[in-house]
């Protein structure tokens, strides 16, 4: 019985117009189904396809590659039964699928993209697009994953401002962090009309992928090669070899690599051209010669820039290089001051909780939201998650601070107003002065360590701007310093 439970599923043939005799070609599905199909229509739809079947067949060929029942030549694809058979109906010259919500068109128009079907793409697209009015932040998401930039677009422009500020679907969890920042910045700049088309056609304006290049492997290459020669030297009494993805080779020792990485040794094997035992990485030798100091008993290397930084961090979770994840993190910790953001992303990345409460705590005084390469290897739900905390303490303390504001500054505008203390570019979109007044209070009691930071913000109002009847004098100044205390906390009792 035990025997009969571990059987493959058997194959099995799927429905018309797939399962003709005439057929010349075999598609066997993720779920094995045959679909029996004919490579000129394959062909005349896919210029992957096309490629793929003009290659000439070997005159033995692997019985994998070969339909058992037919002989015909058998294409092994990814894609799941219903998405295949939804997909060649699009080319056959049958009825359209019938496919409604975006998580059935979603896979089809994925596997449309993947095999160039250009006639394919576009009907699946319309179909996408059709659906973006009702559900514009999903449709963001399925364009932002399958890199179609002018869907992302209608789906940007459909979004109405003020839902970035009060709505945040579960499939925004599927894109990046960056992705969600050019959503929010693109939704700041326009007008607050549901068909507003401001800046759609400029090609610097993109959702799906940074506008700004990652640096050259040439540029990486420069920034550390100094440090290299430390695994370089042939003088070095060594036992195996890393070489690097730019074809540098370090020379180490296996006992001091096993000691630091449970994993990094997997992979080794002797090459033709070497002596010794060696293992090819994918980081470059920068990196690889700062990740290396920081486990060998050596000075604490100098990191030149938070690029490579990220990349030294990166490679040691990858290795699981605990020791150097230790420094590493004091590092990250040392540039809270001026990148609280960059250290926050960095450690949600890596799931260092600690760093990235205390990174989050800092970057919450921030009145202006900035990009930042991180964001784009980190989830929008971390983006999300820190949005949210800054926005409960900003409210927090505007709250706290409404009794030293006259009524008529005390005017709220909603939703704005909501909108702003979620996310701005600029310091100066926050219209009103009640909330402009709290992020100064946000933003010095968060910096200062000490009590009466708070004197200097109000000391800085003009006379007519704070209750100062209602608090002449000394009382005037022991309601500030409660106050003070009362924000610390109150910021306190808020969790990220």
């Amino acid at each position: 019985m035990a025997e009969e439970d571990t059987l493959p599923a058997p194959r099995r043939t799927a429905a018309a117009p797939f399962n003709k005799s005439n057929a010349d070609v075999v598609l066997c599905s993720s779920d094995d189904a045959y679909f029996h199909v004919h490579a000129q229509i394959l062909c005349m739809a896919s210029d992957v396809f096309d490629s793929m079947l003009s290659i000439p067949q070997p005159s033995v060929s692997n019985p994998h590659d070969v339909h058992s029942d037919t002989g015909l030549p058998l294409v092994h694809v990814s894609e799941d039964s219903q998405t295949l058979d939804s997909l060649l109906r699009l080319c056959y010259p049958v009825a359209d699928p019938r496919l409604y919500c975006l998580e059935d068109i979603k896979p089809v128009l994925a596997a449309a993209v993947k095999y160039q079907m250009e006639e394919a793409t576009t009907l699946m697209k319309d179909k996408v697009k059709s659906l973006c009015m009702d559900s514009p932040l999903p449709v963001y998401v399925v364009a932002c994953e399958l890199d179609l930039e002018d869907l992302a677009h209608q789906a940007a422009a459909t979004v109405r401002v003020r839902e970035l500020a009060t709505e945040y679907v579960p499939e925004l969890d599927r894109i990046t962090a960056a992705q969600y920042y050019r959503l929010l910045h693109y939704g700041t700049r326009r007008p607050q009309s549901v068909n507003a088309n401001l800046s759609l056609n400029s090609p610097s304006l993109t959702f799906c992928r940074s506008p700004i290049s990652e640096p050259t492997s040439a540029n990486r290459d420069s920034t550390g090669s100094e440090c290299v020669t430390n695994f370089s030297n042939s003088q070095v009494v060594a036992d195996m070899i890393i070489r690097s993805v730019d074809n540098v080779d370090l020379l180490v020792h296996r006992s001091v690599l096993a000691l630091s990485s449970p994993t990094l040794l997997d992979g080794l094997s002797v090459s033709p051209s070497s002596e010794l035992p060696c293992i090819r990485v994918d980081e470059v030798s920068p990196v690889l010669s700062i990740l290396f100091q920081l486990v060998y008993p050596l000075p604490e290397p100098v990191i030149p820039d938070l690029h490579t930084l990220g990349a030294v961090t990166d490679a040691a979770a990858k290795y699981g290089m605990a020791r150097a994840i230790q420094v590493l993190k004091r590092i990250w910790t040392d540039h809270l001051e001026v990148s609280s953001l960059r250290v926050y992303l960095i450690s949600m990345r890596h799931g260092w909780d600690k760093e990235a409460r205390d990174a989050a705590k800092r970057a919450s005084c921030e009145k202006t939201d900035s990009y930042v390469p991180e964001m784009e290897a980190v989830s929008a739900s971390a983006y999300r998650r820190f949005l949210v905390y800054r926005y409960r303490c900003r409210e927090a303390v505007s709250r706290l601070t409404l009794p030293l504001i006259p009524p008529h500054h005390r005017q709220e505008k909603k939703p704005s107003r909501a909108k702003q203390l979620y996310w701005s570019k600029t310091g100066t979109e926050y219209a009103n002065f009640r909330d402009a007044f709290a992020l100064d209070v946000l933003e010095m009691v968060q910096r200062a360590g000490s009590a009466g930071c708070m004197h200097g913000v109000v000391a800085s109002l003009e006379p007519d701007m704070i209750v100062s009847a209602a608090h002449p004098g000394e009382q005037f100044l022991a309601t500030v310093g409660s106050l003070e205390d009362a924000v610390r906390k109150v910021l306190q009792g808020i969790e990220l």
